[in-house]
């Protein structure tokens, strides 16, 4: 019996494809899923952090990003405002490795999450690119349409494509800015 616990506990961890990119800070919660009900941006202990409130369903849920990338998106978010409150975007993370804090907001009981430079949040994650669909659509147009109308279903090598895709992207744009440091054979790193 203490042998199928530690394998479940092995398949858990390995669940998470983000936990062997960051094996110092394994999950506490694989994969979060709600729908965003607000988002703001705030300066806590001197770091400029992004905070999404989402309503999982059962329970509110409080998410606090450092990263760049994701205040910027809160700042879009916040922009549009208005415009797309109506539509009530999901928004799906992994790999949140902090055990959640708790507190009482207005009477109700929120968790709040820290999220990692290793963390991956995907605003709207049922409508993911797939690149196989996409050559597809130069294959055949008609073909594309019609697995669009019943598309593949969503995986985590979708997932993992899609962030190998947007991770190269911004590699060559620092790279185009010059920040990308260059090793030749000679120099040790």
């Amino acid at each position: 019996m203490a042998t199928h616990d530690v394998n479940s506990q092995d398949e858990a961890k390995r669940e998470c494809f983000l936990c062997s990119l960051d094996p110092k800070s394994p999950c506490h919660e694989n994969v979060l899923e709600g729908r965003i009900l607000a988002t703001q941006e705030r300066t806590i202990d001197g770091t400029k952090t992004a905070i999404v409130l989402l309503d999982t369903g059962t329970r509110q849920v409080e998410l606090y990003f450092d990263d760049q990338y994701y205040r910027s998106l809160v700042r879009e978010l916040k922009a549009l405002g208005d415009l797309i409150s109506p539509y009530k975007l999901t928004l799906r993370v992994y790999h949140l490795p902090h055990p959640p804090v708790s507190r009482t907001v207005r009477g109700k009981q929120r968790h709040c999450y820290r999220a990692n430079a290793y963390t991956l949040a995907v605003l709207e994650p049922d409508i993911l690119l797939n690149i196989t669909d996409l050559n597809m659509a130069e294959y055949c147009s008609r073909q594309y349409m019609l697995n669009r109308l019943s598309p593949s279903a969503m995986s985590a090598a979708t997932i993992r494509g899609n962030l190998v895709h947007y991770c190269f992207k911004e590699l060559l744009k620092e790279h185009n800015k010059g920040n990308v440091n260059i090793h030749t054979a000679d120099e040790t790193e």
